[in-house]
């Protein structure tokens, strides 16, 4: 996180509501590779530079002048929109860090936002592939484009899908409409943003095959929880478990998790058998715990930890190796 407190007063950079026009006036000295840190796909100040509106300036003495009364457009007005400023008081020239600091944290919310964003990408994910059954199958992001897939297979699946999939008063095929997909797909992308979820779809050779998303993540826990549907014709063949496996590597090796669980519906039995073979342990009943298929049914907790897949992965290889 940018720190505002760590201030070199002969090297600012302005951050202006995302206008990089004005970076160029405010900047005493050139920005060289090692002032910058990666996160993501931008490129952002490392934590040496401070984040100041562009109404301060450096007179050259080492002390920080406001450079123009702010206008209806500038800093206080921000700064009491945001909170950060009681409305009655007014812009001094600051004698203190207090100004500083909250003005730095004005401008540079969203690009502290976008480097605390808790390590998940909200899209271009690709995970794979793996060969299964002669198949190749990978996860990625979902896409707008996958929605006629998607239609297709919920609707013929319905009879396999619904009965454990969450109640609602809807009629399945209202449920499973293009504009659906788009909601969801809106929903989910939000979702990724905010960290909070990783929506994945299941490809194989290349076509839409289901969906393994990953939800209620928590970061302070590193722990999320996961739920899995696959196209009926590919069952059997050993694709979810494939999937499961680019997930887990995903999820443990890369993000940092230490347990993710799955409440599974205890008269589910195909996806009782695929948590079983992902190396999941079951740790007790939950008593009537969601409202699936229409009514409220029991659900058992399987869940697996980092050092549980550590154990699957090397137990996985050496028979590989045999």
């Amino acid at each position: 996180m940018l720190a505002a407190e760590e201030i070199t007063l002969h090297t600012f950079f302005p951050i202006c509501a995302g206008d990089p026009s004005t970076n160029t006036a405010y900047n005493t000295s050139p920005i060289s590779a090692k002032n910058r840190i990666h996160a993501g796909s931008g490129t952002f100040i490392q934590v040496r530079m401070i984040c100041l509106p562009p109404c301060f300036r450096d007179l050259g003495s080492g002390r920080l002048t406001p450079s123009s009364p702010p206008s209806s457009s500038g800093v206080a007005d921000r700064l009491l929109q945001s909170g950060l400023l009681a409305r009655g008081e007014s812009m001094k020239p600051p004698r203190s860090l207090v100004v500083l600091v909250a003005a730095g944290k004005l401008y540079s919310r969203p690009y502290r936002h976008r480097i605390g964003s808790h390590h998940v990408p909200s899209a271009g994910i690709r995970l794979g592939p793996v060969t299964s059954a002669e198949h190749r199958v990978a996860l990625r992001s979902p896409r707008l484009s996958d929605a006629s897939a998607w239609q297709t297979l919920r609707l013929r699946d319905q009879h396999l899908i619904e009965p454990f999939w969450v109640s609602s008063p809807k009629s399945w095929s209202r449920r499973h409409t293009e504009g659906a997909w788009v909601d969801e797909f809106l929903h989910m992308r939000k979702e990724a943003r905010a960290g909070r979820a990783l929506p994945l779809v299941i490809e194989v050779e290349g076509r839409f095959a289901g969906q393994f998303n990953m939800e209620h993540i928590d970061w302070g826990a590193k722990s999320a929880e996961v739920g899995v549907w696959i196209d009926s014709s590919l069952t059997g063949q050993g694709i979810a478990l494939a999937a499961a496996n680019l997930l887990a590597e995903y999820v443990f090796d890369i993000l940092g998790l230490r347990r993710v669980t799955a409440p599974v519906c205890v008269d589910n039995r195909q996806a009782t058998r695929l948590v079983q073979q992902a190396g999941m342990q079951r740790e007790g009943t939950m008593a009537s715990y969601l409202d699936v298929g229409g009514r409220r049914k029991d659900h058992d907790l399987w869940a697996i930890t980092s050092t549980m897949w550590a154990a699957k992965s090397a137990r996985d290889s050496n028979s590989t190796a045999s």
